[in-house]
């Protein structure tokens, strides 16, 4: 996953999008941190369709020590 600042995403947000489409989620830090997840609809819609609930499935995803998802 790439990680984009939120500088870099908003000047570059149509590349942004493309990436999020061609390659995969795309993470956007905000101070720092690692705060939004770009991804594309299908992505989106295939998370939304897994058994439980989306929030549900959000939280338990593995993270690393700083906070990102692995």
């Amino acid at each position: 996953m790439a990680v984009w600042s939120e500088e870099e995403a908003a000047a570059r947000f149509g590349e942004l999008l493309d990436e999020a489409t061609r390659s995969g989620p795309q993470v956007v830090n905000r101070d720092g941190k690692s705060n939004v997840v770009v991804l594309d609809l299908d992505a989106f819609q295939a998370l939304a369709r897994a058994d439980g609930r989306f929030k549900d499935l959000l939280a338990a995803m593995p993270r690393m020590n700083d906070g990102r998802v692995k």
